[in-house]
């Protein structure tokens, strides 16, 4: 429904169009794609389809203030993962001429989906024990997925080669991701107008790590208030200096 199929076929043909099922005499059964997508109990099946959201006070894997587990169906998980972001994420607000205030997020939504989507249409489903992992920190948003890079990292944001073309597939057919293998360049692109950045770790394991915006203004503050407090030092002893003379 959500990629506006046409119906005129049975839902056993579509899964089979759509490399999501497969004949089994007069059966048709999902795949690991299928199962993937509209399995009821996902993890019998493949134990590693988890998205382990953590939010940590702090700034190091110490104490944790939130936790949840999502391992239903891939599109599922994905927007229960976004609900989690935005409700551990600070808002900011615009205000543009003569409009109204607009509400945003401390790092931007579009640059988060992205993320967020990538690890999971290019884990590697295949490898048990790694999960998705998104882990809120004060100062940082690391998202994080097993699955070493296809193609050479320099070309990271140039190329598109995915792990799970069936999966990438149907993401693209809700309109969840574009075929031109351009997110990472517009998470960079996005990054770049609200003057903040990432981080990229590629090994075995892929993470994407952004700079809270909150936790930047903080520190630009303590760094002004610290200048602030220095000069005025400065000044005090030197006009006393000047008064002894």
């Amino acid at each position: 429904r959500n990629s506006k199929i046409s119906q005129n076929n049975s839902i056993s043909d579509i899964l089979i169009n759509l490399s999501l099922g497969v004949e089994k005499g007069s059966k048709v059964l999902l795949n690991n794609a299928g199962i993937l997508l509209f399995g009821k109990n996902i993890k019998r099946f493949i134990r590693n389809n988890l998205i382990s959201c953590i939010l940590f006070k702090g700034i190091e894997r110490v104490n944790i203030i939130d936790r949840k587990e999502f391992s239903g169906d891939l599109l599922s998980n994905y927007e229960d993962t976004m609900k989690f972001l935005k409700q551990h994420l600070r808002l900011e607000y615009i205000i543009k001429g003569a409009g109204a205030r607009q509400e945003i997020l401390e790092i931007p939504e579009e640059a988060l989906r992205e993320a967020l989507i990538n690890s999971i249409i290019h884990r590697d489903y295949s490898e048990s024990g790694f999960n998705v992992s998104v882990d809120i920190f004060d100062d940082r948003v690391e998202i994080t997925n097993y699955g070493r890079l296809l193609f050479d990292k320099n070309k990271l944001g140039r190329v598109s080669f995915p792990r799970n073309p069936v999966i990438f597939d149907m993401f693209y057919r809700v309109n969840l991701i574009e075929k031109a293998g351009s997110g990472i360049s517009r998470i960079r692109n996005l990054l770049k107008e609200r003057n903040l950045k990432a981080r990229f770790e590629i090994d075995d394991i892929f993470s994407i790590i952004f700079e809270r915006s909150s936790f930047k203004k903080n520190r630009e503050k303590t760094v002004e208030k610290t200048v602030e407090k220095t000069v005025e030092k400065t000044v005090e002893k030197t006009v006393e200096k000047v008064l002894q003379l």
